[in-house]
């Protein structure tokens, strides 16, 4: 029987759908700014703190396990009201989370490498990379919500690339510095298609999911802390652990990228992966033109149409974005 035939009603939850896609463009937008303004706070702090710690994989660790803490606190609070709720049926959930986090791993430990190896001028064509990756793999893992298809939004991505790569092409594509960049954009692609798995298995509860993420994530870093040296380093050197102002900045830090990481969540879910990208990449591009208005960083003007062909391709992709990215059967487990 077909799904249109007057003979079966529709679902009273299909309106769901149309409030998700108009939520896309709030959530998104959201997304970028926040992020911007959590990259130049933090740069901020770190610039005028008197606290210097160059320590990332210890840093990330504190802020990880500062976040599961809040999260574990909310989600022992809304343990009362669990009783209540219809339980759903889960299977393994750490078994789902476990990819995320080991992408997630692989991010931590590979970004102050791409960043201290590959010059300022070409780290936003190389982070463009992850845009045609994440769209090659979305058409060809044909999994369910990644596909973006349309000619707009093709067009779009395309866009979005060609400004952010413009910036610098001949540099970019000289050996060693592409396989940098593509095996960055590799792993955010797998980052972002696993947690859009995750997600989905999980019948999006946000909740669950990182709780079990940030706990896995912790575990897995202090292994990465304590081998890298730095862990050692901190307890043998750092003379200001005691200091209520330093842990004050690490829970600053922690809420930023714990916000950051729900919005991630829900872009993904109530978009799709590809649009997390996409947002990644309008955020790179946002933030040399953000700094340039407010605090006089100087650009060139080169550099200034390449950034905004960039955010119109990423803007083109999200207005000509087909409606409901998503799976329609996931529209039932919100």
């Amino acid at each position: 029987m077909s799904l249109h035939s007057p003979d079966l009603p529709l679902p009273t939850t299909v309106h769901a759908v149309r409030r998700n896609d108009n939520l896309v463009h709030l959530i998104t937008n959201t997304y970028v700014i926040f992020a911007v303004f959590a990259t130049l706070l933090s740069k901020y702090i770190s610039t005028v703190s008197e606290y210097k710690f160059p320590y990332p994989y210890t840093t990330t660790l504190m802020q990880v396990a500062i976040g599961y803490v809040l999260v574990h606190l909310w989600q022992s609070r809304m343990r009362w009201s669990e009783p209540r709720r219809l339980r759903r049926p889960r299977s393994s959930p750490w078994r789902l989370v476990l990819p995320v986090s080991l992408m997630y791993i692989v991010l931590v430990v590979f970004d102050p490498y791409f960043t201290t190896h590959v010059p300022s001028t070409l780290y936003i064509p190389l982070k463009a990379f992850s845009i045609p990756v994440m769209y090659t793999w979305s058409q060809w893992s044909r999994s369910r919500g990644m596909i973006d298809a349309g000619n707009w939004v093709s067009l779009g991505c395309l866009i979005q690339f060609l400004g952010a790569w413009l910036i610098d092409p001949i540099h970019s594509m000289q050996w060693g510095v592409l396989c940098r960049g593509m095996a960055y954009a590799v792993f955010t692609a797998a980052y972002g298609s696993a947690v859009q798995k995750a997600l989905l298995d999980l019948h999006y509860d946000m909740t669950t999911f990182l709780s079990r993420f940030l706990r896995l994530t912790c575990l897995l870093l202090i292994p990465v802390s304590i081998f890298s040296g730095e862990l050692y380093a901190v307890l043998t050197s750092v003379l200001f652990l005691d200091e209520p102002a330093f842990w004050l900045h690490q829970v600053i830090g922690a809420l930023l990228g714990l916000t950051l990481h729900i919005l991630m969540l829900l872009v993904i879910k109530y978009a799709s992966a590809m649009a997390f990208v996409v947002a990644v990449t309008a955020k790179i591009c946002l933030q040399p033109l953000v700094t340039a208005f407010f605090f006089g960083q100087p650009i060139d003007f080169y550099d200034l149409i390449c950034l905004v062909v960039s955010l119109t391709g990423a803007a083109s992709y999200f207005i000509k974005k087909p409606r409901s990215g998503k799976p329609f059967d996931s529209v039932y487990s919100l």
